[in-house]
């Protein structure tokens, strides 16, 4: 592109298109954090009817049964929750590699900047999988991923001591497992999910600029 007027105006129209990229992603983290949001204030909601039963007399023979509904529908909002929050991730990693694409047409206009930019000039960054000890932060919350454990394992201990009479320190032995077992699993859809994503066909053929390129 020897033009220089052209290259004026694939410039302001590349800087257009990276700033709508940036107010993209950062809305849909915005987004994220107000369903995690929302979803605390229907555990807390949930919370408070719960406490307003245990006053009602007649309920008083129900409470077993309508703890369990109560952390079973939790559970299913978490759920749903976390599978929201997951396709927003994969969303705000598409937005910021082509953001990282239009980073490289600028690189390439002229090599000097490549030192002073604070992100790699390629569309293969950031990565749909960090880092093992942090896999839970790519697509969900902490705190989501706590209450769904301890809802779906409440439920699950719940439902197993319903049937059978089983001991009270049974009972918490085996919600502490339920515990654990369902945390590894949440980690495992994440981590299925972002795997699917970076080995997707879209990822691979999206890719224009391997980060190999700026192997010194």
């Amino acid at each position: 592109m020897k033009n220089p007027a052209n290259v004026e105006y694939v410039s302001q129209f590349l800087l257009a298109e990276f700033n709508s990229l940036q107010d993209r992603a950062r809305a849909y983290e915005e987004i994220k954090s107000s369903r995690v949001n929302f979803f605390l204030l229907i555990v807390a909601a949930f919370g408070a009817v719960f406490s307003t039963i245990l006053d009602i007399s007649f309920m008083a023979s129900f409470v077993y049964e309508a703890l369990a509904i109560t952390a079973l529908i939790i559970f299913l909002l978490g759920i749903a929750t976390l599978k929201t929050l997951i396709d927003y991730s994969v969303a705000i990693v598409i937005f910021y590699r082509k953001a990282g694409r239009i980073r490289k047409w600028f690189v390439n206009l002229d090599s000097e900047i490549e030192k002073y930019i604070a992100f790699d000039a390629t569309d293969e960054k950031p990565r749909f999988i960090v880092r093992k000890g942090l896999i839970h932060w790519r697509g969900g919350e902490l705190i989501l991923l706590l209450i769904n454990c301890f809802s779906a394992s409440l439920f699950a201990v719940m439902s197993i001591s319903y049937i059978f009479y089983i001991p009270i320190i049974i009972q918490l032995c085996l919600w502490v497992i339920a515990v654990v077992l369902f945390w590894n699993i949440q980690v495992s859809y994440i981590k299925r999910k972002m795997i699917n994503a970076e080995n997707s066909n879209w990822s691979q053929r999206e890719s224009h600029f391997r980060i190999i390129e700026f192997t010194k």
